[in-house]
């Protein structure tokens, strides 16, 4: 910035002294003898003084970088090169492997649910996650954490998986939705009940039939290799199968229960579309994907997905920019255009 300025400066002076000559030549001959005589020299001195203070300035603008900002960059970039396993990629390095105890394998295991939901393998990338859903709603957050945290332990406990397995974080994809949705699609009229109703539903009810519904699906032919030689196929993903499952059944019980309403998906009195509030749409997009609704929550996301992976990162974003343009180009309603609906299914086809 400093380089730019000195450049605008000099040039500016030089136009300007340009500038005066030319005035020169237009002047009668007396007025132009004595400003060829005493003038013009006096300019000519401003112009190389001028130069001399940008050439000083120049360069103690590279000694002050040296002296002050290039410490900080080299302990930066030092820093990165030596702790980047512990955030970039799939932080590897983060958790010890060879740690045993139990907090530590279901921190990790949750950790990492939360970002293979938007398939990152990052414990960081999913504890970015977790607080971009606790900035769009703390209930949501906590809801959707008591979930996780009871569908690693019943594995445990019950010895259904292994640590190696319970530390990929398989086990709780689905479970990050679920007890999410508990609590997002669901109002009661006590916001007291409302808070302890989500926690018991999320903590209690619905963990131990996510995860039932998962490992259902895990040993389901479907989602199984072909046994025979002659036609062996990769098995399919089972992806948020049974997040889908449990809570189309659970709303559906819950439309019966008359101590609790589903909440309806967006509120429609917002009639107007801007530029403004499509950019910032797409950011919801990305927000509504973990159901909660904010920008900072989006960028949050966004910010995780880009330490995993810059394709992945890249992906979410490009899925829901271009959702959001399709529903704004076909006159999708403008309160769900704005509040990201049309992008969170979009960002996370593109991903996969």
């Amino acid at each position: 910035g400093t380089q730019q300025g000195l450049e605008t400066f000099k040039r500016g002076t030089l136009t300007g002294y340009a500038t005066s000559k030319k005035f020169v030549l237009d002047l009668p001959d007396n007025s132009k003898r004595v400003w060829e005589e005493q003038l013009i020299p006096a300019v000519d001195q401003a112009k190389m003084h001028t130069q001399t203070k940008l050439r000083e300035i120049q360069t103690g603008s590279q000694e002050n970088y040296q002296k002050h900002v290039q410490p900080h960059v080299d302990k930066a970039h030092s820093w990165h090169t030596q702790y980047q396993t512990c955030y970039m990629g799939r932080a590897p390095d983060l958790f010890a492997k060879e740690e045993s105890r139990w907090w530590v394998i279901l921190s990790e295991a949750s950790l990492r649910s939360y970002g293979k939901v938007i398939f990152c393998d990052n414990p960081v990338t999913g504890g970015l996650i977790w607080w971009a859903m606790f900035f769009g709603s703390p209930m949501v957050a906590f809801s959707s954490l008591g979930c996780v945290a009871s569908v690693h332990y019943a594995a445990k406990y019950l010895e259904i998986a292994s640590d190696t397995e319970l530390r990929s974080g398989d086990l709780g994809v689905n479970a990050v939705l679920v007890g999410a949705g508990a609590s997002a699609f669901l109002q009661f009229e006590d916001p007291f009940l409302g808070w302890m109703g989500s926690l018991i539903v999320a903590t209690i009810l619905l963990p131990p039939i996510t995860l039932l519904v998962y490992l259902h699906c895990a040993r389901s032919s479907v989602f199984q290799p072909s046994s025979s030689e002659m036609s062996a196929s990769p098995s399919m993903p089972i992806l948020l199968i049974p997040y889908n499952l449990v809570m189309i059944a659970f709303l559906v019980m819950a439309l019966l229960w008359e101590r609790a309403l589903v909440v309806p998906a967006v509120d429609l009195t917002e009639t107007n579309v801007t530029s403004t509030s499509l950019s910032l749409s797409v950011f919801h997009g990305l927000s509504k994907i973990f159901l909660v609704q904010g920008v900072f929550s989006g960028v949050l996301i966004l910010t995780g997905a880009l330490l995993c992976s810059r394709i992945l990162a890249g992906s979410l974003l490009f899925g829901s920019l271009v959702a959001t343009l399709l529903g704004w180009w076909f006159a999708m309603p403008a309160a769900a255009l704005n509040a990201g609906t049309a992008g969170y299914n979009a960002a996370l086809t593109t991903t996969a």
